[in-house]
C-alpha cells in the first residue's frame, strides 16, 4: 500500500496506468513480473469489517457507499492479493490479504511500476542524495525498524513525502492514514532507516 501511495502521489499517471474498467462491474489491474505486464481482472465486491461493517480501506472506517472511499487502492489490493496467487511476487502464492500482509518495498516498487529499484541504508547515503530522490519523479518509501522511536511504527513502510528546509524534517506518509511523522536526519539514524526507490534501469 506504501508503494501505490507514493505512486499516487509522484506519478499518478502510473495508478490511471494499471486499471481498465470492463464496463460490467469488473476491473483489470496491470502489474509486472520481471518487467513484463500481467494483467488481473477482478469484480468490486470487496470485504468489510466483522465488528463494524464499515470499510478497511482508504477513508478507514467509512461506510462501504460512502462517495469519499477511494475504490482504486481496494481494488489494487485486491488484484495484488490475486497476483500473489501466481506465485510470481516473494509473498506466500495464496489468494488471500494475509498472503500479502508485510513484506519489503522494492518487490512491489517493480511490480506496480515495471522499474527498476534501489535500496540503501541511512548509514550508506545522505540528506543531500535523499533529497534529489524526492525532488526527482521516482517513488520513494522508507522502511524503519525502531522500537517505536520519534513516534514511527515499528517495522513499517512509509511514503516519503516532502523535506522542510525551514525545520530540517523529512515528512513521512503512513499508508494507514494517520501517524505520520516529521523526523530530522539525525532522528532517522537512530534508527535502522530504508530507503527504497524506483528508477530507469
Amino acid at each position: 500500500m506504501v508503494v501505490l501511495a507514493s505512486a499516487a502521489q509522484n506519478t499518478p499517471g502510473a495508478i490511471n496506468d494499471m486499471f481498465i474498467d470492463n464496463g460490467d462491474g469488473t476491473f483489470t489491474v496491470r502489474f509486472f513480473n520481471n518487467g513484463n505486464a500481467e494483467y488481473v481482472t477482478v469484480d468490486r465486491y470487496l470485504p468489510t469489517l466483522s465488528w463494524s461493517g464499515k470499510s478497511p480501506y482508504a477513508q478507514y472506517g467509512d461506510d462501504p457507499s460512502s462517495g469519499s472511499n477511494e475504490l482504486w487502492s481496494a481494488l489494487a489490493e485486491k488484484a495484488y492479493a490475486q497476483f500473489n496467487e501466481s506465485g510470481s511476487i516473494l509473498q506466500d502464492g495464496t489468494n488471500t490479504y494475509k498472503g500479502i500482509e508485510g513484506g519489503w518495498m522494492s518487490g512491489p516498487t517493480k511490480e506496480v511500476l515495471g522499474t527498476a529499484s534501489r535500496t540503501k541504508a541511512i548509514d550508506r547515503t545522505t540528506p543531500e542524495d535523499v533529497i534529489a530522490i524526492l525532488d526527482s519523479d521516482a517513488v520513494i518509501t522508507v522502511g524503519i525498524d525502531g522500537d517505536g522511536q520519534h513516534g514511527v511504527v515499528d517495522d513499517h513502510a512509509y511514503t516519503l513525502t516532502e523535506y522542510d528546509a525551514e525545520t530540517q524534517t523529512f515528512h513521512l506518509e503512513n499508508p494507514w492514514g494517520d501517524r505520520h511523522v516529521d523526523l530530522t536526519w539525525e532522528q532517522l539514524e537512530t534508527m535502522d532507516t530504508y530507503f527504497v526507490w524506483s528508477y530507469e534501469a
